[in-house]
């Protein structure tokens, strides 16, 4: 969606504005997988997305004014695949790891918006 805004000036979304986004930073999904790995008689799987939800629309608004992009949000069809359940529960993160996101959203998309801006103006998109 940052890369549309930014670039192409649209973003695309499902046809439910009010389906749930949650995103992760790569950085710190990193520190809960090493966290994870060092940890000794622990296997799992677990969860280590964030926990935080919000619509698709909110998170399509939330880009289009972090990026000063005049984007217009156009709706398609909802893919038959389409995932029912999004939000991890970390619990087990916490609990066994003490591990939580150490970023809420608007951070992390500030940080990565600035990584793309980099990128563009350095050419490499």
């Amino acid at each position: 969606a940052i890369l549309f805004a930014l670039i192409l000036g649209f973003i695309f979304f499902d046809e439910q504005p009010d389906e749930i986004a949650l995103l992760g930073i790569v950085i710190v999904m990193l520190s809960g997988i090493l966290l994870m790995m060092n940890c000794e008689n622990f296997s799992g799987p677990i969860n280590l997305g964030n926990p935080v939800e919000i619509s698709i629309l909110e998170l399509a608004q939330e880009v289009i004014e972090l990026t000063g992009s005049s984007s217009k949000i156009i709706y398609k069809e909802l893919p038959i695949d389409d995932p029912q359940m999004r939000c991890p529960d970390i619990t087990m993160a916490r609990e066994k790891l003490n591990w939580t996101p150490k970023y809420d959203r608007k951070i992390g998309l500030e940080k990565t918006i600035k990584y793309f801006e980099s990128l563009m103006r350095e050419g490499e998109i």
